[in-house]
């Protein structure tokens, strides 16, 4: 992410994400995932 975001925009970015991606996973790879806590650790 651009230096010129700020730490709560950075968050609020990986959050929105982290959202996206859980949401378009099957129950048997999010059983895996699950306790992940970035979008970039999923990826």
């Amino acid at each position: 992410m651009p230096n010129t975001f700020l730490d709560a925009e950075k968050s609020e970015m990986n959050d929105k994400a982290l959202s996206a991606i859980i949401l378009c996973l099957a129950d048997n790879v999010l059983r895996e995932v699950a306790k992940e806590r970035t979008a970039a650790a999923i990826w």
